[in-house]
């Protein structure tokens, strides 16, 4: 199939047509020519005799209506029709050219002589005027009946001829015209096949572009070149074209996204980074005079027999010089163990009976490393929202045990608990640990947010409560002997 374009389609069935027309108009022009004169010949005849009736007859009333009530309007019209008729007489007479048909012209020129003298006198009503006029046209009516009834009955019989002649003419042209019409319907359609297809294509590429679906450049219902085909290709390429276009812009915009999500934690790390720098500065203020403060004190407590005293304060001493020496570093768990012991002995001495501790831990698990001080927050937090509201206190629990490759370490008490808003709002805060408020859950959130930059966000935190049961800590990280 060529590749034409459907301008050029549509100017090649143009002109088919244009010449199948005309082929057809040649043979009928050809084939009805002869008729066509014969026809227009009897038909005239015909014509001129009705409407030489007609008019006699017309005449004959307006002149019956003008003897009445003569007017100008009836004399112009009586005048008229009385010029017609005379003129039909002549081309009836013309077209026959037949010497009986003399004596009608020559009768109808006579009536209209007649009238026009009888119209021009200033006596209009004249009686014997209009009686002669009157009779002229009887004369005429019975001519026509005496003599002319054999012509029309042959006019009518040529008629007849003539229109069987006419419908097989008419049967003939209608076969030529249908064999026109069957080849322009075969272009028709070739030209539709190489619109619609395209076309179709172009429309779903415009749905499926709207509902952002897949452009396929394919074209199924035409092989051809034409407008449509270019402009459902340029259409699809325009489509790809913005898609991928709006592709870079997406990942411009996701890369951009993430430096700047970057950036602001980037910023949140160095704020807290100053912070626990401060912090670390201000707690390291005059160590060594807080020890040897707290030894003095117990030396006194010895002198002044004080046993229980001086206990407590070596103690404390213990527990302090252990928060300070190994801040910033990591322990292992077993030490961890050691010091959350210290603080929980310093801890009963304030609670006494109310205050029951149960410390459990595998020596598989012994020599993991962890952050310092990484317990303290958990036992205090119990402490201090879940045994101390209690007039008879609770028991705290703190086990830890090793699970496939992990140290598994458990905090529970059997205080006040938490009900479900509360639980949502600590379970919450720790999906959230690396925007926390430094106001909110401080002792959960803190030591889970540093032991996630220790082991790296490997690690798991699970939190458990009832009103009224109490609360369980589960805390699982990487066991690891060596730090790094």
């Amino acid at each position: 199939m060529t590749n034409d374009s459907v301008k050029k389609r549509l100017q090649k069935l143009l002109f088919y047509m244009f010449v199948g027309v005309l082929l057809c108009l040649g043979m009928m022009s050809a084939a009805d020519s002869y008729m066509r004169k014969q026809r227009k010949n009897v038909q005239d005849i015909y014509k001129y005799f009705s409407d030489y009736v007609t008019e006699r007859n017309t005449l004959d009333k307006q002149m019956n209506a003008y003897q009445m009530m003569p007017s100008d309007e009836l004399y112009d019209s009586c005048r008229e029709e009385a010029d017609s008729l005379v003129a039909t007489a002549g081309k009836i007479y013309t077209a026959i050219s037949a010497p009986q048909l003399l004596d009608l012209k020559v009768l109808t020129e006579a009536l209209n002589d007649k009238m026009e003298q009888l119209l021009s006198t200033s006596d209009q009503t004249e009686e014997n005027g209009f009686k002669e006029v009157k009779e002229l046209l009887n004369l005429l009516n019975d001519l026509e009946k005496s003599h002319y009834h054999t012509v029309n009955q042959e006019i009518c019989q040529k008629l007849e001829r003539l229109d069987r002649q006419q419908q097989t003419l008419e049967l003939m042209t209608g076969f030529f015209v249908l064999l026109i019409l069957i080849s322009m319907g075969i272009a028709v359609w070739d030209i539709y096949k190489n619109i619609s297809g395209p076309l179709e294509v172009l429309t779903e590429q415009v749905k499926n572009a709207v509902f952002d679906e897949t452009v396929e450049k394919e074209f199924p219902l035409s092989k051809s070149k034409n407008e449509l085909t270019v402009l459902s290709e340029a259409f699809a390429e325009m489509i790809r074209r913005n898609r991928q276009y709006l592709e870079q812009l997406q990942e411009r915009y996701d890369v951009e996204q993430k430096l700047y999500e970057e950036k602001l934690s980037r910023e949140s790390l160095e704020k807290r980074l100053t912070l626990t720098k401060l912090e670390v500065l201000r707690s390291q203020m005059n160590p060594h005079f807080t020890f040897n403060t707290l030894n003095i004190i117990a030396n006194m407590a010895y002198e002044e027999r004080a046993d229980k005293t001086a206990e407590m304060l070596l103690k404390a001493s213990d527990y302090f010089r252990y928060s300070l020496s190994s801040l910033g570093k990591s322990v292992t768990l077993r030490e961890e163990f050691c010091n959350i012991r210290d603080y929980l002995e310093i801890q009963k001495e304030r609670f006494e009976e109310r205050l029951r501790v149960e410390i459990t831990m595998e020596e598989a698990c012994a020599e993991g490393r962890v952050c310092s001080s990484i317990l303290q927050p958990f036992v205090e937090n119990a402490i201090v929202h879940g045994i101390d509201p209690l007039i008879d206190g609770g028991t705290i629990c703190i086990k830890a045990r090793r699970e496939r490759g992990e140290i598994v370490v458990e905090i529970r008490d059997d205080g006040v608990g938490m009900d479900e808003e509360q639980l949502l709002s600590v379970r919450r805060a720790a999906e959230e640990y690396e925007n926390f408020d430094s106001g909110s859950c401080i002792g959960i959130i803190n030591p889970y947010y540093r032991m996630n930059l220790f082991f790296q966000k490997q690690v798991k935190l699970i939190v458990n409560s009832r009103k009224g049961e109490g609360t369980q800590i589960l805390l699982s990280f990487p066991y690891r002997e060596e730090v790094g």
